[in-house]
Parts: C-alpha cells; sequence; structure tokens
C-alpha cells in the first residue's frame, strides 16, 4: 500500500502544477525557496512562520514573568491539535476512513509527512489562535460574568475573521487545493467550504480556549497559590489533553456533519451562515463594552502582529483583485478558484474593529484570575509581558 493517496497525486498534477515526486517517499521535504510556484507562496510561509515564533516567544516570557505556563501550554496544544485533525485527512486510505481525499497541500519550501504538510501550516494553528487567545486575556472579559462563555465566543470569532481573509485566498494562487468532488466539501461560499469557515475558523479557537480556561488556566493557579513549580510532566499531560480534545469536541458538534444531514442546500447554508452570525453578535457586543484603547495599542504583542497580518495581506489582496474582476464562472483566468470579496471585506472590516476594541494598554498583560462570586470583575494582576 503506497503512502500517498491517488486522488492526491491526481489533483498535484492537474490542479497544482506538478509534484515533487521525491519528496513523496520522505518524511520531511525541502524546495528551493526560489523556485516555489508562486511568489505568494514565500510571502505566506514567512509570514506565519514568524507569527508562530513571535506567539511562543511571547508564551515563553509569561511563564518566565507571572509563572504562567497556560499560554505556553496552548500554544503546544494547537500544534497537536494540528496533527490530530490533519494527519487523519491526509492518509484516509491507510486509516481504513471513508471519507476520501478532501484537500491537499501545495509545496513550499520546508514541510513533512511525504509532502502532505508545509511547516507555515504547522505554524498556522498558534500563529493565529495564539494572539487571538491573548487579546481576549489581556482584555478583562474572561474576569466578567460569563466571561468564560463570552470570551470563548470572542477568541473564535476574532480568529474567525483573520482566518477567513487567508482562507478565500488560497485557493486563487493554489497554495491548497480543495476536493469539490468529495461531499465533505461540497458545499461552498465561493472558493470556501461552509465546513471550513465553521469548522476550521471559528468552532476550534472556541472550544481550545474553554479548554484551557477549564483546565490549564485552574491547574496554573493552583501551582502559584500553593508556591510550586510547574515541572514539565504534568504540563505535558495536560498539553497532549487539550491538544486532542480539540477535534474531538469539534467533530462532536452539529456543524461538523451538516452537509450529511441537511439535504436542502439552502437550509444547510442558512445554518451554518446563523452560526457564524451568532458568534459575530456575541462578539461585537462584547467588544462595545470595553473602553477604547486608542491606536497608541498596536504597539504590542499580539496586536502588532495582527495589525501586520491585515496589512499584508490588504496588499495580497489588492493584488489578488485584477483577477477577481478578470474572472468567469467563479474561475479566475488561470482556472484557479476565486474566493467571496464581500466575505473578505466583512472580514477585514470586523478583524480591524475588534483588534481596535480588545486591544490591552502597551506592554499590560493582565495575569489569569478567577471571576468574583457575586459575578463581578475578578481581582488581576498587570505585568509588562509585551514582545
Amino acid at each position: 500500500m503506497q503512502i500517498v493517496n491517488e486522488e492526491y497525486l491526481r489533483l498535484a498534477r492537474e490542479k497544482a502544477g506538478g509534484v515533487n515526486e521525491a519528496a513523496l517517499d520522505s518524511l520531511v521535504y525541502w524546495n528551493n525557496p526560489f523556485a516555489l510556484k508562486h511568489w505568494t507562496m514565500n510571502v505566506i510561509e514567512l509570514l506565519l512562520i514568524a507569527g508562530a515564533v513571535m506567539a511562543l516567544l511571547h508564551a515563553l516570557r509569561v511563564l518566565r514573568e507571572q509563572r504562567d505556563a497556560s499560554n505556553l501550554c496552548l500554544w503546544f496544544a494547537c500544534v497537536v491539535y494540528l496533527l490530530v485533525t490533519e494527519v487523519p485527512l491526509y492518509f484516509p486510505h491507510l486509516l481504513g476512513l471513508d471519507i476520501g481525499l478532501v484537500f491537499m497541500h501545495n509545496e513550499f519550501t520546508l514541510g513533512i509527512l511525504y509532502n502532505q504538510t508545509p511547516l507555515y501550516i504547522v505554524a498556522l494553528y498558534p500563529a493565529l489562535i495564539y494572539p487571538s487567545y491573548v487579546l481576549v486575556q489581556n482584555s478583562g472579559v474572561f474576569q466578567q460574568r460569563y466571561g468564560l462563555l463570552l470570551g470563548a465566543v470572542c477568541v473564535g470569532f476574532i480568529h474567525h475573521c483573520f482566518y477567513e481573509i487567508f482562507d478565500h485566498l488560497g485557493p486563487q494562487f493554489v497554495w491548497w487545493v480543495w476536493n469539490y468532488d468529495n461531499p465533505m466539501v461540497s458545499l461552498s461560499l465561493a472558493s470556501v467550504p461552509f465546513s471550513s469557515i465553521v469548522v476550521f475558523s471559528l468552532t476550534p479557537p472556541i472550544v481550545a480556549t474553554l479548554l484551557c480556561r477549564l483546565i490549564l488556566v485552574p491547574w496554573m493557579l493552583r501551582c502559584q497559590k500553593r508556591e510550586q513549580s510547574p515541572g514539565w510532566l504534568v504540563p505535558l499531560l495536560l498539553t497532549l489533553m487539550v491538544g486532542v480534545l480539540i477535534p474531538v469536541l469539534n467533530g462532536l458538534l452539529p456543524t461538523s456533519g451538516m452537509r450529511e444531514w441537511v439535504r436542502d442546500d439552502g437550509l444547510a447554508r442558512t445554518i451554518y451562515l446563523a452560526v457564524v452570525g451568532l458568534a459575530a453578535l456575541l462578539a461585537l457586543r462584547t467588544a462595545m463594552r470595553l473602553p477604547a484603547s486608542g491606536a497608541s495599542t498596536l504597539a504590542r504583542y499580539p496586536a502588532n502582529y495582527l495589525a501586520a497580518f491585515l496589512g499584508i495581506f490588504l496588499l495580497l489582496w489588492l493584488y489578488a483583485l485584477p483577477d477577481f474582476f478578470a474572472g468567469e464562472g467563479g474561475e479566475s483566468p488561470r482556472g484557479t478558484p476565486l474566493g467571496s470579496v464581500p466575505y473578505v471585506l466583512g472580514c477585514f472590516f470586523g478583524a480591524a474593529f475588534l483588534l481596535y476594541r480588545f486591544a490591552g494598554r502597551p506592554g499590560v498583560v493582565m495575569r489569569n484570575a478567577v471571576p468574583a462570586s457575586d459575578g463581578n470583575e475578578g481581582r488581576t494582576v498587570a505585568t509588562d509581558a509585551g514582545t
């Protein structure tokens, strides 16, 4: 039995501009960065790898200065989540899964798993989930009434806005290829399956935040209260548990298999958009209740990285628009799928507004705290931990 799916080889040759045959038999692959299939591929991998590194450095600084390992555990849990989620989608034939090939990644500079996983995809999860979480963590929402639920939804919708700006552009430049013949992705908004909008960009950060606040943060607070060192074994086990539970709980949500049990496409689209709309309503309502912070808050991590993300993607989208206007039938002149510009425009405005409202004071990171029993804001400690 061969490692690589036959459908993967077909999509690679027909839709992705060919395949590096030598990489198909290698656990780790390397390509000349100056010979990638499109220059935007260099930009996106540098942007997301840099974001993951910045997130890791921030988590390490929080650990050093606040003795808080929960952020670092969340960073690594995002990587575990990636492996548990995507590896079965790469090799369904090896695992006996009757789901077919859902998508394939194109070849970037560095990757793993027999040409299946570019390094930038490994970086994507901590690069966007972690700063979305830290934005809300710093804002004090978790210490408010119903802060756990509201904070988790805010993290999910903030991540959703940034992720969809990326998600609607990738197919146009063939960063990845969706297998639209697969029923799991047949229902889509322009080039992006609705399942990706909800099951990849919206609900996983919500689940990750809930698990972090219910498992990692209480453990960290107990260690601080007892003045104990967190060690390494317990954090490792908790990190693995959270990383595995994210896709498990995400897969239990009704939206993950909606296309199979909602046969009417119009009703399925309505349900998907209602889920996103409800998250947007809760996130925007929470943001409006926060004190305005002003543009000066864009001076520190995570707001500085997310602002740079918006700026770079604004330039990439301006570069992509001529193909959008020249395209026909939802395809660019090169025959690649086009995203939804109106949806992306809404995500740009949503991301910019939420970034402005949720960004904390420059250099101030609010430590985790447990809400007071009366539902009012709990006790917090602030310290300079910006990067």
